[in-house]
């Protein structure tokens, strides 16, 4: 789904119509939704005329507020803030309705209680921030993708932060940014030294009092950092964390006022991290994932431990290109391919366990109440995902395995995983462009890869049947082979096997017939064309090289 359509999504979860569209019309209604019928409600608040500073996104309860006056204070005050509604008892409400031009107004019957109306709107607003974040896999990864959809706003590579400094989800793109931004993902949390430094020039405290983003130019020191643009994430009247911009100039005034309305969006995504926070959960992954991955009695308590129930479990054994990667000579580099998939993976979908196995590095995912299409549908999707974020220029690999009802499968998915893996990282199959795969995706290079070990350990030759022949008599000119190679990808039709090589027609029934002259190959004679696919794909496989495919009309 394109960033922009994801994000008009995101900003409609709980409208100020969600918000009392379940309450009987006779207790509450909406009278007006004026400019903002999409303004996502961040917050419940009771008005306070002596203390009148309100978050943005507030549904405002309007305790003590009658007479026109008093309505049009609280209104000035509700659009100032950008205050998603206001709530107001009796006929108050209709005046309301006729002054207000931003901020919807929902009307509330005399006799209703403030606070029995507080907590029924609070309770309806974190149910359905928790429903939006579980009800399915892309929607587990709502602050991914709403930094992508800042970063699609802004222009630059973005990091959504706690509000103590803990990297919470970053956009694609970071390859653009400074190494103090690749440092903080990598590290999950910003280097101390650099929060000090700010704390010390006023910048947080700054960032904090204000609600508009705060340019924060270009430092000499930690890295040397691009400038950037912070704006605080707040619920109520607290911070929650913050949105981290690099940028090359302070922001337009328009754009300014789109991340102001962002902020409002990702402030109940943070409000739900913090009642179960990321670091802990991670460590407590940490000292069960061992366990399920050793199998036994204890995976399966361990598993149940960690929300692995029995049903759908998919498999992800993920690996890259660079050759330090594959053959472990580079640890540095392994570590950070850990680090940043559980990091990923704790805040996308909190139901997984990273570990590194025998030197490959395997995410197990649960998918409750899903079929097994559908759990290893949403694990290719955030495989992808995870892929796309790669803060330098290397290409990861990743394997999904068959879904399995539990962990005493596990041992089968993974080697299945990992024998897709190792298809995919063999040369002249990961130059296919694919960052993830299925079983179904690779089988063919798969079992051709392990015919050809198995003939590599007889040590047979590249050809025994009749294309030996073919071999001995060209030496080292392969120019008959690739032909034959074409003919037989294209389904024995000339035209498109010719048009593959470039070459006339004529000239490949030339070549097809010096095939069969010199190797004596019968066309006709299924076993022998058998014999002799499975040599050329097995000699390709070698060479690391495939005939391409004839151009589509």
């Amino acid at each position: 789904m394109p960033h922009g359509y994801r994000f008009l999504v995101v900003m409609e979860m709980a409208t100020p119509r969600f918000m009392v569209e379940d309450l009987n019309s006779d207790v509450a209604r909406l009278l007006s939704e004026n400019r903002s019928p999409h303004h996502p409600v961040t917050s419940v608040e009771l008005f306070d005329a002596a203390d009148p500073e309100l978050p943005p996104g507030a549904m405002v309860l309007a305790v003590g507020v009658s007479g026109e006056e008093q309505v049009r204070a609280l209104l000035s005050i509700a659009e100032r803030d950008s205050a998603a509604a206001v709530v107001i008892k009796g006929s108050a409400a209709k005046i309301a309705a006729d002054i207000a031009r931003e901020v919807a107004v929902v009307w509330l019957r005399e006799d209703m209680s403030w606070m029995e109306l507080a907590v029924s709107l609070r309770r309806r607003l974190i149910g359905k921030v928790s429903a939006d974040r579980s009800s399915d896999g892309s929607a587990a990864n709502e602050l991914f993708a709403l930094a992508d959809s800042i970063s699609a706003v802004v222009g630059g590579p973005v990091t959504i932060e706690s509000d103590s400094a803990e990297v919470l989800a970053w956009s694609t793109g970071q390859e653009g940014a400074d190494p103090l931004r690749v440092e903080s993902i990598l590290a999950r949390t910003v280097r101390p030294g650099w929060v000090h430094l700010l704390a010390e020039e006023g910048v947080l405290s700054e960032i904090g009092r204000s609600r508009d983003p705060v340019f924060v130019p270009a430092h000499s020191v930690d890295g040397q950092p691009m400038p950037r643009v912070a704006i605080a994430v707040r619920g109520g009247a607290a911070v929650l964390g913050y949105i981290w911009i690099v940028v090359r100039e302070p922001l337009s005034p328009e754009t300014a006022a789109r991340l102001r309305d962002i902020a409002r969006v990702v402030a109940p995504q943070l409000a739900q991290l913090n009642l179960d926070p990321p670091s802990a959960a991670r460590k407590r992954q940490r000292q069960l994932a061992d366990a399920v991955f050793a199998g036994g009695p204890a995976a399966t308590v361990a598993a149940g431990q960690l929300g692995l129930v029995p049903g759908p479990l998919v498999l992800i054994a993920i690996g890259a290109d660079s050759p330090a990667h594959q053959d472990g000579s580079d640890i540095t580099a392994q570590r950070r391919l850990d680090s940043l998939m559980e990091h990923y993976l704790s805040a996308v979908h909190p139901s997984s366990v990273v570990a590194r196995n025998a030197g490959v590095l395997h995410a197990l995912l649960a998918w409750p109440g899903l079929t097994e299409q559908a759990a290893m549908a949403g694990t290719r999707s955030l495989a992808e995902d995870f892929a796309g974020r790669s803060l330098d220029r290397t290409v990861y690999r990743l394997a999904v395995s068959p879904a399995v009802a539990s962990v005493t499968y596990l041992s089968v998915a993974r080697v299945q995983a990992n024998a897709i893996l190792a298809t995919m990282l063999r040369d002249g199959v990961s130059g296919t462009g694919q960052v993830s795969a299925e079983l179904a995706d690779v089988a063919l290079p798969m079992l051709l890869g392990r015919l050809a070990d198995y003939a590599d350990s007889l040590e047979l030759p590249d050809f025994v049947g009749p294309l030996r022949a073919l071999a001995d008599d060209e030496g080292t000119n392969r120019q008959l082979l690739e032909s034959l190679s074409a003919y037989f990808q294209a389904g024995a039709v000339l035209d498109d096997a010719a048009a593959s090589l470039h070459v006339h027609v004529n000239t490949l029934r030339y070549r097809m017939k010096k095939v069969q002259e010199l190797s004596g190959l019968d066309l006709r004679d299924a076993d022998a064309m058998l014999l002799s696919q499975l040599e050329l794909r097995r000699w390709q496989l070698r060479r690391g090289t495939r005939t391409p495919a004839a151009p589509q009309p």
